[in-house]
């Protein structure tokens, strides 16, 4: 005999199977045998998760999370781009190791820990029975990091102030400090991270965003385990970072950032002078991760961190950081220059099967590192994309009179793969509707972009110009069997 048996899908509606008799059997007999035998831990904590329909919106290890058809329906207030780490429940995988069991004891027990006031969904509360054991089951089998902050930072003895002035490398720009803020910031408030957070997750987190959480906003302040600010505390990392939380942890006590207390200044127009200037922003053209860089020759570019390509050059006057540090709903900025030109709108390498293969348009596989900044301000992004891991520095390519006409590109491309024979890595130098020859190493497209590779004879011989879907391309092949620099220089 058959027996149908009704489960209730997410959509609301029944779904019914036929089990036979057999089948009841066997179910009912493994779920006796695991009552008898008892749960271990990780299966008594996700039955928990179960109970109280967690999977509903968080993601733990691989189970649950926001569906894809329903991430559209989650938004922050005033609809501020924040990416799906700000507008969607966070993820509870590893959430032992980061948190503080004391707190998140808070969350649980009717979220009196009010951590994400941009966010329109609000957590439920729950029943204290319901919660009591989940902080320190959470943190049992996460292996949570119980090291003290000593254990962790070493002496924190006056390193508050030197934490202070890091808060203003790019802190300021995304988070709140105690309800103080740039006008228009919105995100996650870091004052009291120290009753938060455990100390080693701080520590891990700060020297490597992306490893810790992936496709996170956060930038990498140490790329390659390298400070921005070589002036303070020697630029020793570990010890910027036991700065950063000394300073945190009492910040309510302590003077504001310093670009926070100047954030009433009525003059937002960048203006490089003595070192190039770079503002993390939102860019038409470019994107929500766009890095802009101006120079004192007046020529200036964007690259888009998440594409991993440089998008866009202009000369003349800079960028208003306004919009950036006081409206965070304005629309995306604008150079205040002129003569704008798209330099790329892809990625300027990849691996192609063949010759008439479509260039990639999207991310998949590509990995942004951030950017180090050499002594006279210029930073050098990196980034890994088609088995490769490339240090990308462009400078201004000075004319008479010491005015930038355009700019100079230097790529350090190590082949992080070893050889590969079934595929090709190829650059695509120049794009447009129609490319001109000036010379065997120079093409213009028809915006007026002058595309000079420099110092590749042997690979620009075997270049090409192709045409797909109306537009043409110049491809020039590369052999790299450990490490090769390529110059380009643009004008136009």
């Amino acid at each position: 005999s058959r027996t149908n048996h009704c489960l209730n899908s997410t959509a609301g509606s029944a779904v019914c199977y036929q089990i036979d008799d057999g089948q009841s059997s066997a179910i009912r007999s493994a779920i006796e045998s695991a009552w008898q035998r008892g749960f271990a831990p990780d299966e008594q904590l996700q039955l928990q998760l179960l109970a109280l329909n967690c999977y509903a919106c968080h993601e733990r290890d691989g189970l649950g999370g926001i569906g894809r058809n329903r991430k559209a329906f989650f938004e922050t207030v005033g609809h501020v781009d924040l990416g799906d780490e700000g507008r969607l429940p966070p993820p509870l995988t590893g959430v032992g190791r980061k948190l503080q069991t004391t707190w998140l004891n808070k969350v649980l027990q009717g979220n009196k820990a009010d951590l994400r006031p941009h966010m329109l969904l609000r957590m439920p509360i729950f029943a204290t029975a319901q919660t009591t054991i989940m902080p320190q089951q959470f943190a049992t089998i996460d292996q949570a990091f119980d090291q003290s902050e000593v254990a962790v930072f070493g002496d924190l003895t006056g390193l508050a102030e030197v934490g202070r002035q890091l808060m203003d490398v790019g802190c300021v720009q995304c988070h709140q400090f105690g309800g103080n803020s740039l006008p228009g910031v919105v995100g996650i408030d870091v004052q009291h991270i120290g009753a938060r957070v455990r100390p080693q997750w701080f520590h891990d987190f700060l020297l490597n965003p992306g490893a810790i959480k992936s496709r996170t906003r956060m930038p990498t302040f140490f790329p390659d385990g390298k400070s921005q600010r070589d002036d303070l505390l020697e630029g020793n990392p570990q010890r910027q970072i036991a700065a950063m939380w000394a300073y945190l942890k009492d910040s309510q006590r302590l003077d504001l950032p310093e670009k926070i207390n100047e954030s009433r200044s009525q003059n937002y127009e960048l203006r490089p002078v003595d070192q190039p200037l770079v503002l993390r922003t939102f860019m038409n053209g470019v994107g929500t991760q766009a890095i802009a860089v101006g120079f004192s020759q007046q020529v200036h570019y964007a690259f888009d961190a998440e594409q991993l390509r440089l998008a866009l050059a202009w000369r003349g006057r800079f960028i208003d950081a306004q919009g950036t540090w006081f409206v965070r709903a304005a629309p995306p900025a604008d150079p205040l220059g002129e003569d704008v030109v798209q330099l790329q709108d892809l990625v300027l390498l990849a691996q192609l099967h063949d010759v008439e293969q479509t260039w990639p348009t999207n991310a998949d596989g590509y990995r942004f590192k951030g950017y180090r900044v050499d002594n006279s301000g210029v930073p050098t992004m990196l980034y890994s994309v088609g088995g490769c891991d490339i240090e990308d520095r462009s400078t201004p390519w000075v004319g008479p009179n010491q005015v930038g006409v355009g700019l100079t590109r230097r790529l350090l491309i190590h082949n992080a793969n070893g050889p590969q024979h079934d595929v090709k890595r190829w650059i695509r130098a120049a794009t447009g509707e129609r490319l001109t020859a000036q010379s065997d190493h120079a093409f213009v497209n028809d915006a007026g972009l002058v595309v000079t590779v420099a110092n590749q004879a042997a690979a620009v011989a075997n270049g090409r110009i192709r045409n797909i879907a109306g537009r043409s391309e110049w491809l020039i092949p590369l052999d790299i069997v450990d490490t090769q620099v390529i110059e380009i220089h643009y004008t136009w």
